[in-house]
């Protein structure tokens, strides 16, 4: 079986998964220019190495209402050739799995986070949900 490897991170007390091969770079918090008329999941633009990125707050997509508990971190992604910055609570670990062994999206997870989730993954230390970034970046960049 072929295995692959995820990059984890978290969003309030979920712990969220996304393969390695869309990730550019992890960096800590940045200055984000706010955009006037911008979607409220868009908490702006960043300066990345001269690059402007667009900011998109993970927190609000998942209906999570509170703010940050403190800076959040950026998690540069590669969508369609375009690199974005995904704002999230903390970075973890980048494990290794194989595909057979996610299951699909509990019944019990309602929305948006079900809409925003593409399977789960049982470990030690609970479920890994492995994050649809297409369907995450679709709804931010859609007008």
């Amino acid at each position: 079986m072929a295995q692959e490897q995820y990059c984890t991170f978290k969003l309030d007390s979920l712990v969220l998964g996304l393969s390695v091969v869309h990730v550019q770079e992890v960096i800590r918090h940045q200055q984000i220019t706010r955009v006037p008329l911008s979607k409220q999941i868009v908490s702006g633009l960043m300066n990345l190495r001269g690059q402007i990125v667009s900011a998109l707050d993970l927190r609000r997509r998942f209906g999570i209402e509170e703010s940050f508990p403190q800076e959040p971190m950026s998690l540069i992604v590669v969508v369609q050739g375009e690199s974005i910055a995904l704002l999230v609570d903390e970075i973890g670990d980048v494990i290794t799995a194989e595909a057979a062994d996610f299951e699909p999206v509990p019944e019990t997870l309602g929305p948006p986070a079900s809409e925003l989730i593409r399977s789960v993954l049982r470990t030690a230390n609970g479920l890994l949900l492995l994050l649809d970034l297409d369907a995450a970046v679709q709804f931010a960049m859609a007008t």
